[in-house]
């Protein structure tokens, strides 16, 4: 302290300040452990054997006291402090020591006892009855909560537990300790209607007992029979036990993500939709070897794999088919629980009124609630009323439907609340008498920090009329969003951020390893400059076919098939054209096929209502002329939603010879009808494609 400051400016800590650093201490106690922001404060407390700011502060300020008591008569600070004793004034330290005293059951020290006690001797009886004080609260705390029934049960000292580690395991197995590790059976307490059944075997509810001690599915075995011992809360089995619960928490974790990762468990949508990236599908790859590709003369195959992994885990991003990080702003959104897609708050018809468009669409990045639809007043004048409906982008199902008057300006005939799921999307329209000109000025739009991304906007309930949503657009229909019952699993995914990230980089890492080497032994890999998601599939093409003409690998034509197909290349060898023909496009084809705006074919930037013709994905012959074109081309075509139709919209372009055989060739799982030997079969798994082989070899038909 310096000559002349108060000495109370510096040893009576303000309450918001004392409350700011206990929850600063415990946030970082929670990073240290590696666990969620749900975990139990005595749990954090208890296994790091840390004391509260307030109980530090009672044994350094009452301790403190006594070492002035102590001091020679002639100290100033002694005469200080013994003036204000005995003349009874109350000062801020005054007021906050004998606080301290009756909170942890400290009785007050005479002049006289003092100067017979050593100072060490009254520190350590301090330090004492705070700690039992302390001890006693905390217990108190930790047996009211349900969570740490278990916990409670063995942990009755505040002291630092010695298995922690910086590991993945370690923070699961504080989670696990303190009744919060997120299971499927924790996790439905805050998300309604979550499958329970274990991630890892699929046969029991995935709850902590089952995935330390009993399933099937992650490994090592269990070594321990009890979930206290496991946990390190019984010395049965030490340490070695304790460990074993690690690597058990860790692969029940990872068997978690990958199962995520495959499209396999997609949060609160509900939705089991598969996508692949091909750098993961190294099975489908060695089926395609040991079968079709096996043995076939005077051809050279490649598998197109993208270079670079999405680092970003599925969980995190924007949607399940790009790689661009979904990071909503929490600071933001805790404070703006509902909001409304569009407001409009002035008036202004100069020089002259503006279009307004009669909906939009949006797709939702985590639950929401609609509770109000509206519409701009504008529209209300003259009209007996306006119908406005929430509308499935995907199924075109009215989710709910409300009249608004002019007379009321309130809704008329619908009250229920619509949830949106994750990835959901949505159209809101209005119908009715509606005017197609407003003076409203340009509307602001809110995306709820990131909750959501406007999407089209529409003039009337056409997809093929609609346009790429503008932000400098006029809605005449607005929406009300309420985030408040999805909030705690908001902010448990954010929370989350980091361990998935961990995982999900642990990941990918064994993937490249797995993948460098299965390039450096079969060698017929062709790893192409794109990060390797769904959406960048186009790129991927392109990519190849600039491989081709760099290295001038010479070739007549070109069959692209995907890697869950089955191709019969000598019959194809036998029916392509014999006579060299130039622009050649063999396959079954897609003619007049609508273009999908939503969904995982959605397409944005294409305006026309249809597609032009397109060869089916699964599998297709390009003439060498064709693939070259494309190749030198590459930096001028824009990538669509798919490969499929990239190829269409860009071929067009050169008005190619289409040989449309749907005969012969199959787009999806079945056959053609009456067809025992087509050229190809899709969609099947790399036990089907062997299986076909198989059957294949001794009949010589894939059907």
């Amino acid at each position: 302290m310096h000559r002349g400051q108060h000495p109370a400016r510096h040893y009576s800590t303000q309450h918001r300040t004392r409350e700011f650093l206990e929850r600063r201490q415990r946030d970082a106690g929670r990073m240290a452990l590696g666990v969620h922001k749900n975990t139990p404060v005595e749990g954090i407390q208890g296994d790091l054997g840390w004391s509260s700011f307030t109980a530090r502060e009672a044994v350094a300020k009452l301790s403190y006291e006594g070492r002035l008591l102590r001091l020679p008569d002639t100290n100033l600070a002694h005469q200080a402090l013994i003036h204000t004793i005995y003349s009874g004034i109350s000062t801020r330290w005054t007021r906050r020591t004998a606080n301290l005293r009756r909170r942890y059951e400290v009785s007050p020290e005479s002049i006289a006892s003092a100067a017979a006690q050593p100072v060490s001797t009254r520190t350590a009886r301090i330090r004492a009855q705070v700690t039992k004080v302390e001890t006693r609260e905390w217990l108190e705390g930790a047996k009211a909560k349900p969570s740490l029934d278990l916990y409670s049960a063995t942990k009755t000292t505040i002291g630092r537990e010695k298995f922690f580690d910086n590991s993945l395991g370690s923070g699961l197995l504080e989670e696990a300790r303190l009744g919060v590790l997120r299971t499927r059976v924790w996790r439905a307490k805050f998300t309604a209607g979550l499958d329970t059944t274990c991630t890892a075997c699929g046969a029991a509810e995935e709850t902590t007992s089952h995935v330390v001690l009993e399933c099937p599915a992650v490994a090592p075995a269990p070594e321990s029979h009890t979930l206290s011992a496991a946990l390190g809360s019984e010395e049965a089995g030490g340490a070695a036990w304790v460990d074993n619960a690690k690597r058990r928490l860790e692969a029940w974790w990872r068997h978690a993500a990958l199962r995520r990762r495959d499209g396999l468990n997609k949060g609160g949508s509900g939705s089991t939709e598969q996508y692949g990236e091909a750098r993961e599908n190294f099975e489908r790859r060695a089926a395609a070897r040991e079968t079709w590709l096996s043995g076939a003369s005077r051809v050279k195959s490649f598998f197109i794999v993208g270079r670079d992994a999405c680092r970003v885990p599925p969980e995190d991003r924007v949607d399940p088919y790009v790689c661009e990080r979904w990071e909503p702003n929490i600071t933001a959104i805790n404070e703006n629980l509902e909001f409304y897609a569009t407001t409009a708050k002035t008036r202004d018809c100069f020089p002259r009124k503006r279009s307004l468009y009669t909906g939009f669409s949006f797709e939702v990045h985590h639950p929401l609630s609609v509770t109000r639809l509206g519409v701009l007043g504008d529209i209300l004048s003259g009209s007996i009323g306006i119908t406005v409906a929430l509308i499935d982008a995907h199924t075109r199902e009215i989710l709910r439907k409300v009249v608004i008057t002019m007379e009321t300006g309130t809704e008329d005939g619908g009250t229920t609340t619509a949830t949106s799921t994750e990835y959901f999307e949505g159209i809101v329209s209005l119908s009715g008498e509606i005017v197609t000109e407003t003076c409203a000025a340009p509307l602001a739009w809110n995306n709820g920090s990131n909750l959501l991304t406007y999407e089209r906007l529409y003039v009337d309930h056409e997809d093929r009329n609609s346009v790429v949503w503008m932000p400098e657009a006029i809605s005449g229909v607005g929406v009300h969003f309420v985030i408040s019952d999805s909030l705690p699993s908001l902010l448990d995914h954010v929370d989350d951020a980091e361990m998935r990230q961990a995982v999900w980089d642990e990941l990918v890492d064994e993937e490249q390893r797995k993948l460098d080497a299965e390039v450096r032994r079969y060698r017929d890999i062709a790893l192409v400059p794109v990060v390797d998601v769904y959406r960048t599939l186009p790129r991927k093409l392109l990519h190849f076919f600039d491989h081709l003409l760099q290295r001038s690998i010479e070739f007549d034509y070109l069959v692209k098939a995907d890697d869950d197909s089955l191709v019969d290349l000598l019959g194809l060898r036998n029916n392509v054209p014999k006579k060299k023909q130039q622009n050649i496009w063999w396959s079954t084809f897609r003619e007049n096929w609508p273009v999908i705006r939503y969904g995982k074919w959605g397409e944005s930037t294409y305006r026309a209502p249809v597609y032009p013709a397109f060869a089916c994905g699964s599998a297709y012959v390009l003439s060498r002329e064709l693939v070259l074109w494309l190749a030198r081309n590459k930096n001028y075509l824009h990538s669509y939603q798919g490969e499929d139709v990239s190829m269409g919209i860009w071929l067009a372009a050169v008005s190619p010879r289409l040989i449309n055989d749907p005969r012969n060739w199959s787009c999806s799982y079945g056959c053609p009808d009456g067809v025992s030997r087509p050229y190809n079969r899709a969609q099947l798994s790399p036990q089907e494609v062997r299986s076909v082989w198989a059957t294949f070899k001794k009949h010589k038909k894939l059907c």
